[in-house]
């Protein structure tokens, strides 16, 4: 059995609430709550929700952006979590970010010779006589011309901007990519290419991707798995093939019932719909997050926190109504 490249054990990650004149804690925002998931060797692992579901800031914690407030994050079954100084520095060249907005993730007082090459000087993978052609052979494989290196980021376009995120991603060789909304902000045409784009380098470099979306169409394309989040919790992961197809967890049957019908003439089948606003993550409901919302709920999923169950071999969902009638 393969080892996971990335193994992340109850997750947690809360951010103080303060108040009054003196700041004192008053309260916590439950953003990640106790998640745990795998990511394999070349596998992309797409974390879907809601906004304010807490995937964003689930993704970040992982590839320690920020600290985590409990568990455990593996990589390459080293334990990760506390890294600190160098050893976190020489870490972070294999595991690296693709932002949302291309127009705020990149330097304007730089050049792209100097935000793709700065990293690669840095981490010793390239000295200053070599890492212009280096750079050169980056800006080609993300589909940009070679003497682009003098220009600043203003004279780009926003899919540009994002190849430009893109080749300095990979210019420290990383195993891992986490893409935050990668696409989300570019127009659909751009957002195709970006895609295939990152298909294309996978296949070439065997990269996993941590893949941060909300777009269900574009999950359905590029991932391998979906994990489904809402209120700080997974509620179900699946190879992506059997989430569309067979959802378990009402959340997940009321996300893919609000994805546009892309057929004018096949019957839409009918989920459940949720009622009601997302509840605040200061202060979440008991048991179940979602039973105040679902249509489906039972009386103890008010009180019943529902453990992770499986499906089969490799779909596991958190929902009681897979929990035998005694739990």
């Amino acid at each position: 059995m393969n080892t996971p490249l990335l193994d992340v054990q109850d997750l947690k990650k809360y951010f103080p609430v303060r108040s009054g004149l003196l700041r004192r804690v008053v309260g916590h925002v439950h953003a990640v709550d106790e998640i745990s998931l795998q990511i394999m060797p070349g596998e992309t692992l797409a974390l879907v929700g809601e906004s304010g579901c807490g995937k964003t800031t689930a993704a970040r914690t992982m590839v320690r952006l920020l600290d985590a407030d409990g568990g455990r994050i593996l990589f390459r079954g080293q334990d990760i979590t506390h890294l600190e100084g160098d050893a976190l520095r020489r870490m972070r060249r294999h595991m690296q970010v693709v932002f949302q907005d291309p127009y705020a993730s990149l330097n304007p007082r730089r050049t792209v010779g100097e935000i793709i090459g700065a990293p690669m000087v840095l981490h010793g993978l390239a000295t200053a006589s070599d890492v212009n052609d280096k750079m050169r052979d980056l800006l080609v494989q993300v589909g940009l011309q070679p003497d682009y290196l003098s220009r600043y980021p203003h004279e780009f376009s926003g899919g540009q901007r994002q190849r430009i995120g893109i080749a300095r991603a990979l210019a420290l060789e990383p195993e891992l990519v986490m893409c935050d909304e990668a696409v989300s902000a570019l127009d659909v045409s751009v957002q195709a290419q970006i895609i295939n784009l990152l298909a294309d380098l996978q296949a070439g470099r065997s990269m996993s991707y941590l893949f941060v979306a909300h777009n269900l169409s574009v999950v359905r394309h590029v991932a391998h798995r979906v994990a489904v989040m809402y209120l700080g919790r997974l509620v179900e992961v699946a190879p992506t093939a059997e989430l569309f197809e067979d959802p378990r967890h009402p959340y997940t049957q009321a996300l893919l019932a609000a994805m546009p019908k892309a057929h004018p003439v096949r019957p839409r089948r009918s989920f459940v719909r949720l009622g009601g606003e997302v509840p605040s993550p200061v202060s979440p409901p008991s048991g179940c997050h979602l039973h105040p919302r679902c249509p489906v709920a039972e009386a103890r999923c008010k009180t019943l926190i529902p453990a992770l169950v499986a499906v089969n071999s490799c779909h596991i969902v958190r929902c009681v109504k897979e929990l035998p009638r005694t739990a």
